[in-house]
């Protein structure tokens, strides 16, 4: 299975902003399968697809040749691209728009639906994980994944775990990527799923949703203090609010439903 490196047409030029914030894209990157050259990985990064400038906010384009990364048949789950940056930066925010087959393609559901991101150095040293990051199908804005800022990204590599439909598509990929230096974790983002046992069960996918407030009465029930003591009082502005104390009682039921609320 070769590996072509696309040159951006932009390199790491300003795209575009978004909440006051300076969108960046790779200025290189490789795939491990694509379709062929009308659907390589350089169409997730040349903005093909999005007026100029574009934001987050702006629908991506549905599919067509040059406008999308596509993989070739039967080849998805495992399947990854890895954007590069030369020189390193430092990365906070991850912007996807998600495939856009439906209606179009006479086999659709290309769409990933869950994804691994892995950061790394210039030397190919692991900086973050993150695993079971859920996606949504049929979105046309782009979708978005903050974290704690990561300093000296080199690549990151993005790796399909699923795909809509059951995994059914015999084709996956992506329409567009960008970046932002700027990030930070999401207190209220505590799971994929809220049945224990099931893959991804405790495990953050980067969405805020029923499942998280879920997971969360199942460990306070528990009393589990390492994932539901989160604050000493549940009043913002007083004194140990957001700071936990070692003791698991209402203040902390209260506070989570307040971060909840507020989603990532």
């Amino acid at each position: 299975m070769s590996i072509r490196t696309i040159a951006a047409i932009i390199g790491l030029g300003a795209i575009g902003t978004a909440a006051n914030a300076q969108l960046f894209v790779p200025n290189s990157a490789t795939a491990t399968s694509e379709f062929d050259s009308r659907f390589d990985i350089g169409n997730t990064f040349d903005g093909s697809g999005l007026p100029a400038p574009y934001t987050t906010a702006d629908p991506h384009a549905t599919y067509s040749s040059h406008n999308h990364w596509t993989t070739r048949a039967f080849e998805t789950i495992g399947e990854s691209a890895t954007f590069a940056f030369d020189p390193p930066r430092a990365i906070g925010t991850f912007h996807m728009w998600n495939h856009r087959s439906n209606g179009i393609a006479s086999n659709p559901h290309y769409d990933v639906i869950e994804f691994d991101m892995v950061l790394r150095d210039g030397g190919n040293a692991v900086l973050l994980e993150r695993t079971c990051q859920t996606a949504y199908e049929d979105i046309e804005i782009a979708q978005t994944y903050r974290f704690a800022p990561v300093a000296n990204v080199a690549s990151v590599q993005f790796i399909v775990r699923a795909t809509a439909n059951n995994n059914f598509s015999p084709y996956t990929g992506l329409a567009e990527v960008a970046f932002e230096a700027d990030g930070a974790d999401c207190p209220a983002d505590l799971t994929r799923g809220a049945v224990a046992g099931q893959p991804c069960y405790g495990s953050p996918d980067g969405k805020v949703n029923n499942n998280d407030f879920f997971y969360f009465l199942a460990q306070y029930a528990a009393a589990n203090l390492g994932v539901c003591d989160l604050t000493t009082g549940a009043i913002p502005g007083q004194p140990g609010y957001g700071v936990p104390n070692g003791v698991l009682n209402n203040e902390d039921f209260f506070y989570y439903l307040t971060i909840f609320s507020a989603g990532c």
